[in-house]
């Protein structure tokens, strides 16, 4: 007995000697250390969580991870305090004490949707074009002071995509140029060369296996401003019957690029409409210089658009099925319009705003029932608005801005609660689109 006792001891001795083994980590015969509580149980929460470690030896150590690996004596994080969790994981504890062998390690799984926005903000001198993961902002590079815009973020394989554009002062003389691009992260490609001469946007973005969409149009200094999208930086024209036209949105669906906007006809009628690759098809509504599709998403092999239409007297909501058209509503009176919309669970549910004739109220449609947003702009010389929608978990998620008396104020909402983002402050910022990470 003796024997066996003086050889597990040197077994012991010699783990520590060789491989740095803590006494914490090799199981005593004594007493095991209490468990530690993890505050926060199981489940999915929304925003920013407190995650509170607490252990009934009062006086033993504890560690955890956020990643789903084990801790140990000298593994994970040491806990001083309550943390918080920004996004989903799994949290593990494990409390040690000398004399003692270590607890068990109880473990929190939390699904937290991280809410990606993009959009810009003034500084008092010029627009900033941004991103926002959460409520925390990263401004993104531009060349020299005249400003930019972030349109649409998208995240892929830990990196956030951004397109949108920024200005340079025109090469050869007075004015401006706008310089199509996209960012991945803090990294800024341009569509254009600055020195090309041509004027853009690029208003959407998606990241398919590695692979860089964007859409927008562009003027070739002819102009003219023709719709396209491109892949990585190779341009592809799309096809109209014109010399002018807008594209709003785009998606990816089986490797087929689809966008969405609207043209004018040689007669200077506008046309809303969508294209499979580079081949056009009209949507349904009267021709007019209010008309326009803003959003496209595509479920199994059908498209769906959003947009707006002009009726003689006001502008009014609408979405497309295909070609066919479901008029939505605001007060049914006075203007209203949709911009973009997504597809969940069969339901179609659509941003934008509307005007009771004294305000502009931000609103999303499910199907076709409203339900108004908080921050009214409270007046009708400044537009509060719902920009881009998206739906995870069953919970509506919209990204726009409202007017709080001085300034425009970037924000999302979820469902009805309303978020407002960092900016500079003083001065005006918008969110201009929404993505659940």
């Amino acid at each position: 007995m003796f024997e066996r006792v003086l050889k597990i001891a040197l077994v012991a001795a010699c783990a520590i000697a060789l491989f740095g083994i803590t006494a914490c980590e090799i199981p005593a015969v004594g007493e095991q250390v209490a468990a530690p509580q993890i505050s926060l149980e199981s489940g999915v929460y929304y925003g920013p969580q407190e995650v509170t470690i607490t252990c009934e030896d009062g006086d033993a150590t504890i560690r955890y991870t956020t990643d789903g690996s084990n801790p140990g004596e000298t593994a994970g994080t040491l806990y001083e305090g309550p943390f918080q969790i920004n996004y989903g994981c799994t949290v593990k504890a494990i409390a040690c004490k000398p004399n003692k062998r270590p607890s068990v390690i109880p473990a929190g799984s939390y699904t937290i949707p991280l809410v990606i926005t993009s959009g810009n903000y003034d500084n008092g001198t010029t627009d900033i074009p941004c991103y926002w993961l959460g409520n925390v902002r990263t401004d993104l590079p531009i060349d020299g002071v005249l400003g930019g815009n972030g349109t649409e973020s998208y995240p892929y394989a830990g990196s956030i995509y951004t397109s949108g554009y920024y200005w340079i002062p025109y090469p050869e003389g007075a004015g401006t140029l706008q310089i199509p691009c996209y960012w991945r992260n803090t990294t800024r490609v341009d569509l254009f060369s600055p020195t090309d001469g041509y004027d853009g946007n690029a208003n959407a973005i998606m990241v398919i296996n590695g692979t860089v969409y964007t859409a927008g149009s562009y003027d070739d200094g002819s102009g003219s401003y023709k719709p396209c999208y491109w892949i990585n930086t190779t341009r592809y024209d799309l096809e109209i019957p014109g010399n002018w036209a807008m594209v709003n949105d785009l998606f990816v669906s089986n490797g087929i690029v689809y966008t969405c906007g609207s043209y004018a006809t040689t007669e200077g009628q506008m046309i809303p409409c969508y294209w499979t690759g580079t081949f056009k098809t009209d949507l349904p509504g009267n021709a007019d210089m209010y008309t326009g599709a803003f959003g496209i998403f595509i479920s199994g092999q059908t498209v769906f658009t959003s947009g707006h239409l002009w009726d003689g007297s006001k502008i009014f909501p609408c979405y497309w099925v295909g070609t066919n058209r479901t008029d939505l509503s605001g007060d049914g009176v006075h203007h209203a319009g949709a911009r973009r919309l997504f597809v969940y669970n069969g339901t179609i549910y659509t941003s934008g705003m509307y005007s009771d004739g004294s305000q502009f109220i931000p609103c999303y449609w499910t199907g076709t029932v409203k339900t108004d947003l908080p921050g009214a702009s409270g007046d009708l010389l400044h537009v509060s608005g719902a920009y881009d929608i998206c739906v995870s978990i069953g919970t509506v998620y919209t990204a726009g801005m409202w007017y709080d008396g001085s300034k425009h104020v970037a924000c999302y909402w979820t469902d009805t609660t309303r978020t407002d983002l960092p900016a500079d402050g003083s001065a005006h910022a918008v969110a201009n689109t929404i993505y659940m990470y």
